[in-house]
């Protein structure tokens, strides 16, 4: 026999002498428990490892540390306790109680909350499973190892219940590496995000933000077998370069609360990208205080590109430079090309609506009729220019104006039928690129500079201030209504559609030109010929002036050329004549 120390219940020790049939009934078979114990602990400390690589965020990964605590916890307590002894119940009833607390932490809570929604409910199911059966199958060995007679069939079962966790661990191992925690296949050293969801008043799902620091967001069809709608944008920073989305329809909220990266790329289905695209048109453009510029749903609008292509199939988004282009074109599906060739306007032709098919035939900005068609039935626009940069193709606007010859703004030099072209030239259309032309061709009258009223009216008709234009020349007065102070085009602050321009006409001095010097010095006998050309629109007063400096000659004679014959009768005539 072998001597075991124990202690009375004095707290003295004392050296008793037991049979081997005793040591079995105190004893404890507690192998197959630490073992079971011990792979519990290893499955909640992959769980935190996991949750903490995944969401990054202490809320969602605290409680599995809690888990592994407690196991740690409990696998000392049974190296140091008796089974047997009745006490032990409540070490039992409280591993049991905190686990169950912490399973509704993890799981039920992240399931449940219907604004954070991260867990798939099959998700929880599986870790609540996979607690449950771990709880149980230790509180199954703990039973076993307990027991005062424990024969051969005992070590058989606990070993099994035993080899059962092993294989529990493994499965879930793998599902945490393969799929994640939360069952939104997130693996380690993915650079996907772990996404948070938001459920809506009509039982859909909405991406409301995400957790670690990935780059991707991939956005699913469906989440617990409801469809994913939308993504909030408000939490994307210019770290996440990448948005995959294969939703058939889709839609991008809070985008101008953003930080889009400039690298960004919305990646989605051949079948979606139009739906997806046309979602977001409306929003391209926003006001600012004198503009329209580009908003910040215009890049997510640039940045949408097909993942779902066919060998050397190539596609070509259709974009515009500026709002007005956007308003009057309305949106273009995405051209696919699987010929190799590149885009043209004769691709976008099909898909334009019948009543704007003349947009893409009346493009000549040197072309009075085609200004005109397109002042008066495509929104004041005209198409330019529509050419391919990468796999966009951008196509640009200028908005028509129409200038109009009023009549004279001068109460003295007020005869218009001598200056004002005919009633079918007095209306004359231009791009804010072909003014300058336009002012080359505005009346001109002989012997006369002129000064312009220039009277702007909106597209309501609503008349705008007068500004006098002083030089026909110099474009600087009317590009006030057609430039801003960046020297970027924009009708935006003004709105002005149309332009009457009012003549203020001034006589100009006669220009003279002497043929003969502009002055003479005679001498008695001689005779002597004064000549000059003059270009003036009246005719002039000619006066010939003798060295006293009398007019000794006055004739009025259309201007031209005039001369004057000059003879020395007396001596005392000799001296300095001119005109």
């Amino acid at each position: 026999m072998k001597k075991l120390d124990f202690y009375n219940g004095n707290g003295v020790s004392r050296d008793v002498d037991y049979s081997k049939e005793t040591r079995r009934h105190i004893g404890n078979n507690k192998l197959g428990l630490l073992i079971a114990l011990s792979i519990g602990l290893v499955m909640d400390v992959i769980v935190a490892v996991t949750l903490g690589i995944s969401t990054g965020h202490v809320k969602y990964f605290i409680a599995p540390i809690g888990l592994a605590i407690v196991d740690v916890l409990f696998l000392v307590d049974v190296v140091f306790i008796n089974l047997k002894q009745k006490y032990t119940v409540g070490h039992r009833l409280a591993f049991v109680l905190l686990t169950v607390a912490l399973v509704v932490v993890t799981a039920v809570i992240p399931t449940v909350d219907k604004e954070h929604r991260v867990m798939t409910f099959i998700a929880m199911l599986i870790f609540i499973g996979v607690q449950a059966v771990k709880t149980l199958l230790a509180l199954f060995i703990y039973n076993i190892d307990k027991k005062s007679s424990f024969a051969a069939e005992d070590r058989v079962w606990s070993a099994l219940l035993v080899a059962a966790l092993a294989v529990m661990l493994a499965f879930y191992a793998s599902w945490n590496f393969n799929v994640g925690v939360m069952g939104q296949y997130v693996k380690l050293g993915d650079e996907k995000c772990t996404l948070v969801y938001r459920l809506t008043e009509q039982g859909e799902y909405e991406v409301a933000g995400s957790f670690r620091d990935g780059n991707v967001i991939d956005v699913p069809e469906t989440f617990d077998g409801k469809p994913v709608t939308a993504l909030d944008c408000s939490f994307i920073t210019s770290q996440i370069k990448k948005i995959k989305v294969t939703a058939p329809e889709f839609r991008f909220l809070n985008t101008e609360d953003a930080s889009f990266s400039d690298e960004l790329q919305v990646v989605v289905t051949k079948d979606n990208i139009d739906a997806i695209r046309s979602g977001l048109f409306n929003d391209l453009w926003v006001r600012d205080a004198t503009s329209f510029v580009p908003s910040k749903a215009k890049t997510l609008f640039d940045s949408v590109v097909p993942g779902t292509l066919k060998p050397n199939e190539s596609y070509y988004n259709v974009t515009c430079t500026d709002y007005f282009t956007s308003q009057t074109l309305g949106y273009f599906p995405t051209v696919f090309k699987t010929d190799g060739s590149v885009v043209t306007l004769a691709d976008i032709n099909p898909h334009i609506s019948p009543e704007k098919k003349k947009l893409l035939e009346k493009t000549n900005v040197n072309d009075q009729n085609d200004l005109k068609y397109c002042y008066e039935n495509n929104n004041r626009m005209i198409l330019t220019k529509g050419e391919v940069s990468g796999n966009q193709f951008v196509m640009t606007m200028e908005k028509v104006f129409k200038y109009t010859i009023g009549r004279n703004a001068s109460t003295f030099w007020g005869n218009d039928e001598m200056w004002m072209p005919q009633a079918a030239d007095r209306e004359k259309y231009a791009v804010a690129s072909g003014v300058e032309d336009y002012y080359d061709h505005l009346p001109k009258r002989n012997g006369f500079s002129v000064t312009w009223s220039v009277v702007p009216y909106t597209d309501m008709g609503v008349k705008g201030t007068t500004v006098e234009v002083q030089d026909v020349r110099n474009l600087e007065i009317l590009a006030g209504y057609l430039y801003n102070e960046n020297g970027e085009f924009t009708m935006v602050e003004t709105g002005f559609a149309s332009f009457d321009l009012k003549p203020k006409w001034k006589i100009l001095p006669p220009s003279v030109e002497f043929v003969a010097a502009d002055e003479v010095t005679i001498t008695y006998g001689q005779n002597t010929e004064l000549s000059i050309h003059t270009s003036c629109l009246f005719p002039i007063k000619y006066s010939l002036i003798n060295k006293s400096g009398n007019a000794i000659y006055v004739e009025e004679a259309p201007a031209g050329s005039w001369s004057c014959q000059m003879q020395n009768k007396l001596p005392s005539d000799s001296g300095k004549y001119y005109i």
